[in-house]
């Protein structure tokens, strides 16, 4: 069996990683999780985070991290 490392990066969210973000998307009932980016301040707080040098995901945490009730 073949054992893969993960590398994995964290660092703050840039406008390039939330643009690419935008592109994703997620079905219902996890489309909260779809970002529409809107300006640099929208991304205060979030983490993009890279494995191997391409972008896998991202996070935040603090009262940015909050679901929406409902």
């Amino acid at each position: 069996m073949r054992e893969r490392v993960i590398d994995m990066e964290i660092r703050p969210m840039g406008e390039r990683e939330a643009r690419e973000i935008t592109g994703w998307a997620y079905p219902p009932p996890y489309d909260f999780y779809n970002m529409n980016w809107e300006g640099e301040e929208e991304i205060q707080g979030y983490e993009a985070v890279f494995d191997d040098g391409s972008l896998i995901g991202f996070f935040c945490t603090g009262a940015e991290a909050r679901v929406p009730a409902g």
